[in-house]
């Protein structure tokens, strides 16, 4: 099965699907997690919070490690040209361009904000920020001015649960928590609640969602909400990022590149 945006089968002692993708190649690398743009590039934060670039060939091209902050919580290279790191410890986001070479930053502790748990990039460069303190998404500049916001919709649902990813794909906001992913608009309007139990590593490709729930890599049609899984791991600890035709899996012990 071709989709337009990736291939998604993944070989079958990793995973179960229907055909298999060929090992190209193996990186003795230790990642925490994994993130891969629209170029082919992929960035790797490892076990000594280095975040590391690699080229669609899997070649080293840059690493940077930017110790005062601590570990990184989440990166976002939806735009390759301005990636954005989030530092939860120290209330940062950092603003790296395609070398990695900081070119920015916001220090979200000076800000009109209460408790930041999850950052990503807005499709004209801004920043979404969720605040545990009021319970709010919110929208604002680099500057933090204040842009839109959510209001308090109880989206949350049941429980105390605290969202730690954000992604913009230009037409919608995705917002992951234990409990599911929240849906906005780009204006912050509440659209509703996907029930997913602690989803993970969200990509959005197009209009194709992309996730991990439950040793499964599942995708999501963001206009009709439809959702398929792609493949089903065998393997507890792994992981999956998508990039083009490509698919990466990987864990602490190392990544693989799959075409």
């Amino acid at each position: 099965m071709r989709y337009k945006l990736l291939l998604l089968f993944l070989f079958p002692m990793a995973v179960q699907a229907q055909d298999s993708l060929h090992l190209v190649r193996t990186m003795p690398v230790s990642a925490l997690f994994l993130a891969a743009d629209n170029l082919g590039n992929l960035y790797v934060v490892n076990l000594q919070n280095d975040i590391v670039k690699y080229d669609k060939n899997g070649e080293q091209k840059f690493s940077q490690n930017f110790k005062i902050y601590g570990k990184p919580t989440s990166i976002d290279v939806s735009n390759p040209m301005e990636i954005y790191i989030f530092y939860r410890d120290a209330n940062t986001v950092l603003y790296l361009d395609n070398t990695l070479s900081e070119r920015g930053k916001t220090d979200l502790a000076t800000g009109p904000f209460g408790l930041v748990t999850a950052v990503g990039r807005s499709y004209d460069n801004g920043l979404w920020v969720w605040d545990q303190s009021d319970m709010q998404l919110k929208k604002c500049t680099k500057e933090q001015e204040s842009v839109t916001t959510s209001g308090n919709p109880l989206i949350l649902g049941k429980g105390n649960t605290t969202p730690y990813l954000i992604v913009d794909n230009g037409s919608k906001v995705f917002m992951a928590d234990s409990n599911g992913i929240s849906v906005f608009d780009v204006f912050a309007n509440f659209i509703k609640k996907i029930p997913i139990i602690k989803p993970s590593l969200i990509q959005v490709l197009g209009q194709k969602l992309y996730f991990l729930s439950s040793n499964k890599l599942i995708s999501l049609d963001v206009e009709n909400m439809k959702q398929k899984t792609i493949c089903n791991f065998t393997k507890t600890n792994q992981q999956a990022v998508v990039s083009g035709k490509r698919v990466y899996t990987f864990s602490k012990e190392k990544i693989e590149m799959w075409e």
